[in-house]
């Protein structure tokens, strides 16, 4: 893969933007999702090219319909043990009003043994669904927020706290930048001391980005004796920083459950032994199996939510100020409001 187009963003920009991009979906892939013997599935899917799934429900607290495809997928779908949606919504049922049911098997999305589900629900071909992805232009936005984030100044700063790895901002509102070196992690251990859970209590005003550095073949918490504390996990980006511009890393989420939303544009992303990841997640690909495991996993709906003062938001970009990526961020803040409000509704559920 080639250098991906970069456009620098402010730090409220880029959170803004992320936001705003990602809707309401509890996953974005780029490449392939594999999502094994799973409970259920809270929110959204778009993947852009295959996916392989089994296990329970699709957007099971989807709650409110919503104008962009609830099941997105680019290439194939292959789907066992034949599971129904989870309530479902305007855009879940087909013209007769019926209930929409995957099928076992290989199939592409379109084709569901004679349901006719409507273009505004899912759609198989990328361009024949302008109005909401373009694989290319999404990753390089995705990426370019990324990028954006990881070259902010820190605003924060982590260490242990008896036995608890704690997150201080040193502002007291908009965005707080903190450093996570991997190559500083061992275990249960950060910087030599030992911590035994991972502590946020984000304030009202305040949005938290941890820059993940180093973390290529990493577990981020590959302990289920650590486990998280605190608050404000709806306000809490990881942006797992690329610096080679490639997609051939991979990173490992764990604990005995992992919360905040995650930016992994770039990179292959697995979930440790049971791992349920509470929040939204952007990447490359995902192996939501604990690489071919048995254990079944939740994939939950946390909606990434900015909070940062109104007055720090920042105004919608034109496309000539930001090039390449200028026309996908302006279509991503023409929903903004859209999507703000349908996730306060999910997040209610």
């Amino acid at each position: 893969m080639a250098q991906l187009a970069h456009a620098q963003l402010t730090k409220a920009q880029g959170v803004t933007q992320y936001d705003s991009l990602i809707g309401n979906y509890n996953l974005i892939t780029f490449g392939d999702a594999y999502i094994h013997n799973y409970g259920d599935t809270e929110g959204a899917l778009a993947v852009g090219k295959n996916l392989y799934i089994d296990g329970g429900v699709i957007a099971s607290k989807q709650t409110s319909a919503s104008s962009s495809p609830t099941l997105y997928v680019g290439g194939t779908l292959k789907q066992t043990n034949s599971k129904k949606f989870g309530n479902p919504h305007n855009n879940l049922v087909d013209s007769a009003g019926k209930e929409l049911q995957l099928k076992s098997g290989f199939s592409s999305v379109g084709n569901f043994a004679g349901a006719a589900a409507p273009t505004s629900w899912h759609n198989v071909k990328a361009n024949t669904l302008t109005s909401w992805v373009n694989p290319t232009k999404e990753q390089t936005a995705f990426s370019n927020i990324s990028s954006s984030l990881a070259s902010a100044g820190t605003t924060g700063a982590i260490k242990v706290v008896g036995q608890a790895l704690t997150f201080t901002p040193t502002i007291t509102n908009g965005v707080a930048i903190f450093n996570l070196d991997m190559s500083l992690m061992n275990g249960n251990y950060y910087n030599q001391f030992y911590f035994s859970s991972v502590s946020f209590n984000i304030a009202s005003g305040t949005t938290y980005v941890v820059n993940v550095l180093n973390g290529n073949g990493k577990t981020l918490f590959d302990s289920t004796s650590i486990n998280f504390s605190g608050s404000g996990y709806d306000n809490l980006l990881w942006n797992i920083v690329d610096t080679k511009g490639t997609t051939n890393d991979n990173i490992t989420f764990g604990s005995s459950e992992f919360y905040g939303s995650i930016l992994a544009s770039t990179y292959t992303v697995y979930n440790s032994s049971n791992t349920k990841i509470n929040g939204q997640i952007v990447a490359n690909s995902i192996y939501y199996d604990y690489k071919g495991c048995q254990s079944a996993n939740e994939l939950h709906f946390t909606g990434f939510d900015v909070n940062i003062p109104e007055g720090d938001l920042p105004p919608t970009p034109e496309p000539s100020t930001y090039g390449l990526i200028g026309a996908v961020f302006c279509l991503g803040f023409a929903g903004f409001s859209r999507w703000s409000k349908q996730r306060a509704t999910a997040k209610a559920a």
